[in-house]
């Protein structure tokens, strides 16, 4: 797919946009807003910052009602983030591994297997982007490219009780660029291996009371040849085969905001992202040995808008719409070139009030909306030759009521927190999820939370119907599951630390199992019998000390399914990141030294009791980022990723032997400029 040819009328707009734009130099005016580009870490970056996802009210880490986590720019780019799951990857309790087309499971706390791209809520500006045919974003929209974002929010844990069914193992959240002031940033990236991205960012202030923002992002990753081992099925050889590993992906939005007035606000935007990938990982090296390759395609547009009115007692209403629309297709080399595509829409509308204070000490709000998805199109079966999928023309339609309050008690010293969320479902029927916390404050700065969350998630196009050679069944009901968590968190000038201790019940979970003996074209089929537990320790920290910055995570998690007395042994049970930055101001230079673990994992989840997979080689990598401010307007990184050479590998989903290799030290220059 040609990225540059299919992105001429949205590059025109911002081309315009540029042409009349007149931006007011930022670095001349250090009083009024921060050098967002340098690699400084300020205390307020730190350990100041707000979080809205978790309860739509923009509130510090301490009053937070969930386990959070907040990545800025400045934090995915000293890492070295070339892609979103890359921004995330140092997050603790978090698997970032493989999938099918090129995309990548988000596991978290400990749940690894071929279905955990399903359960993750991905969120662009508060719309969901989860699809009816997989249940995920993570296929279709591998790669929402960082150079049009500007932070990412995480809820590690149940969020079904605002975001509803996709929000069953935690809610991605997806910022895009939004700025005060006039500006124009741009940026170019060039690595080994054919790697290069280019990012150009403009906001504009038309008038008093209007302001268009506006990014574009291109990111590239040509062929690798990433060797990979497997066994000769006719000698019990082992031989080798490669995959490119390639990828090409564009992100363009335009927004447009309105505020004439403190009451009135208004806001529209128009968002399209394509994403293709080649010679990726496919089915297993156990089905296709030297043709475990696939590749995938797609391309997706939204348009959003919506109102606010900030009305007396500090009550807000908000109304916003959505609608998206989305083609995705996987073709499987493996299987002399089989294809399955799908082309879905979907739209929405929600209200909102709220309020964050009042006479009784309580921050409330309700919502109310309507989802509706419809797969419009799908294709299955051998190139050329293409038939209907089984879920073609699937429909869906979703009302839901949202409730959610926190009450604060001895002069706030305590917290109540209740929520709950109904959902009525036009093909299965209602479901309601709860929630509820105390959060007790010794002091400002610290917090020791007791929290209970309730999620489910609806079952999908093709574990509603079919998909491949897996048998699905109208009759799935909703899955469900059960979170504890009990956390301390302190957050000082110069420090901050969190502790979380964690434990989750899965019941009625949908699993694909194997028949005894294969039906028709079926192998196996989904079905509502699975149990599963997890448990663990999650601990993360920040120390800044005159130049130094030190910053770390740990976990350690067991999960495992009861029904089929097995591990989720793909999971590793400890991963740890350790992170030091050295800033010579004098020189304009930083420095970011970073190290991943991952320890006691297999390569691959374990499909039944006879299945044992191998142990995965433990994952050590090294990163070091150099940054260096050329001028006031000019910022230049050098990123080295796995410094010492490492040969790393990470669990492969579908079961590729030896788990699937990263690639090799490597490394890339960013330039940045900004006026």
């Amino acid at each position: 797919m040609d990225c540059i040819g299919r992105i001429k009328l949205p590059l025109f707009m911002l081309v315009s946009v540029l042409g009349t734009t007149h931006p007011t130099a930022v670095f001349s005016n250090a009083e009024n807003q921060e050098n967002d580009y340098l690699m400084d870490f300020s205390l307020e970056d730190l350990f100041d910052l707000e979080i809205e996802v978790a309860s739509l009210f923009k509130e510090k880490e301490v009053d937070v009602g969930s386990t959070v986590a907040l990545i800025t720019e400045q934090q995915w780019k000293k890492q070295g983030a070339r892609m979103t799951n890359d921004a995330i990857a140092n997050l603790p309790g978090t698997m970032i591994s493989p999938t099918l087309g090129g995309a990548d499971v988000v596991a978290i706390r400990g749940y690894s297997s071929k279905l955990s791209v399903r359960g993750i809520a991905t969120l662009l500006d508060g719309v969901p982007l989860n699809t009816l045919a997989w249940g995920t974003a993570l296929y279709d929209k591998a790669n929402i490219n960082l150079g049009v974002l500007d932070r990412i929010e995480m809820v590690r844990g149940p969020g079904s009780t605002i975001y509803g069914s996709d929000a069953f193992h935690g809610v991605y959240s997806l910022k895009s660029f939004k700025s005060e002031f006039d500006i124009i940033v741009t940026e170019i990236e060039k690595g080994n291996d054919g790697y290069h991205s280019a990012n150009v960012r403009v906001s504009r202030g038309i008038g008093d009371d209007v302001r268009m923002d506006s990014a574009i992002s291109i990111n590239s990753q040509q062929d690798q040849n990433r060797t990979y081992l497997y066994t000769d099925a006719t000698d019990d050889t082992e031989v080798s085969s490669s995959r490119a590993h390639a990828h090409n992906s564009h992100t363009i939005i335009t927004k447009l905001s309105i505020e004439p007035t403190d009451i009135f606000s208004a806001n529209v935007g128009l968002y399209h992202h394509v994403f293709d990938a080649k010679e990726v990982p496919g089915l297993g090296t156990s089905l296709s040995a030297e043709l475990d390759i696939m590749s995938s395609d797609s391309e997706f547009t939204m348009l959003k808008g919506g109102v606010g009115f900030n009305l007396d007692n500090d009550i807000t209403l908000t109304a916003d719409v959505f609608s998206w629309v989305n083609k995705h297709a996987f073709s499987y080399t493996g299987f002399n070139n089989y294809l399955q595509k799908q082309d879905e829409s979907r739209a929405g509308i929600s209200l909102i009030a709220k309020q964050p204070d009042n006479d009784f000490n309580t921050q409330w709000l309700v919502g109310l909306g309507q989802n509706r998805s419809k797969i419009t199109d799908t294709g299955i079966g051998f190139i050329p030759v293409v038939g209907a999928a089984p879920f073609q023309g699937l429909e869906r339609t979703v009302n839901n009521l949202f409730v959610q309050t926190k009450t604060a008690f001895n002069d706030d010293t305590l917290l109540v927190l209740f929520g709950f969320r109904v959902d009525d479902y036009s093909d299965f029927g209602r479901q309601t999820t709860p929630r509820a916390g105390i959060i007790y404050k010794p002091s400002y700065t610290s917090a020791i939370k007791l929290l209970y969350g309730n999620a489910f998630r609806a079952a999908v196009g093709g574990e509603l119907t079919s998909a491949g050679s897996i048998l699905g069944s109208p009759d799935i009901k909703p899955e469900v599951i059960d979170t504890y968590e009990l956390i301390y968190v302190i957050s000082k000038e110069n420090s901050k630390f969190s502790a979380t201790v964690f434990k989750s019940e899965w019941k009625e979970a949908i699993i694909i199992e194997v028949f005894d003996e294969p039906q028709e074209f079926f192998a196996s089929e989904y079905v509502n019998r699975g149990v599963n537990e997890a448990s663990g320790i999650e601990l993360e920290g920040r120390f800044q000390l005159n130049s130094y910055l030190f910053e770390g995570s740990f976990s350690y998690i067991t999960s495992e399914s009861i029904s089929s007395d097995l591990d989720y042994a793909a999971f590793p049970k400890y991963i740890v990141n350790v992170g030091i930055n050295y800033s010579l101001p004098k020189y304009k230079l930083n420095f970011y030294l970073s190290e991943r673990i991952h320890l006691d994992a297999k390569d691959r989840p374990a499909n039944s009791s006879t299945d044992i997979p191998d142990d995965l080689k433990d994952y050590f990598r090294t990163d070091l980022s150099v940054s260096y401010q050329y001028n006031e307007d000019t910022n230049v990184v050098l990123n080295i990723r796995n410094l010492f050479d490492q040969d790393n590998f990470l669990p492969s989903m579908w079961g590729a032997e030896n788990g699937v290799p990263e690639a090799g030290v490597n490394a890339t220059l960013r330039i940045t400029y900004q006026v």
